[in-house]
């Protein structure tokens, strides 16, 4: 599939194409997307490298489709959470949010992380539920 083709799909219908195997797994789809588009819009401060290359876990609805966080109120553990701010450099959470779970049950696959304004507010997960 080419980029242009990608880009016309919502990320469940990209997932009921990767389950169909009528195209590669989506996070190489991202990579190439990332890396043709990111360099003019600046927005990916951080891509997971190593998430391009482990296969998708073919569950929920998104079925390994890919996201960006913003890192605001949405917590990963282990990887950077600095709230676009140098106050918050190299800050890591030690768990995961109760929205990256669901995210992640759902099948949702994280592969980076996204500029921010300063301390901007976050619309969710500031809680366990």
């Amino acid at each position: 599939m080419r980029l242009s083709e990608y880009i016309k799909y919502a990320d469940i219908g990209l997932a009921a194409l990767v389950r169909a195997g009528k195209v590669q797994p989506a996070m190489r789809l991202a990579r190439k997307a990332h890396d043709e588009v990111d360099p003019r819009i600046k927005v990916v401060i951080e891509f997971y490298e190593e998430a391009a290359f482990i296969a998708p876990a073919h569950t929920g609805h998104f079925d390994g489709m890919p996201f960006l966080g913003k890192k605001l109120g949405t917590t990963e553990a282990g990887r950077l959470q600095e709230k676009g701010s140098r106050q918050f450099k190299g800050y890591r959470f030690t768990t995961d949010s109760f929205f990256l779970r669901r995210a992640r049950a759902a099948g949702l696959k994280t592969m980076g992380r996204a500029t921010t304004s300063e301390l901007g507010a976050a619309s969710s997960d500031h809680s366990q539920w």
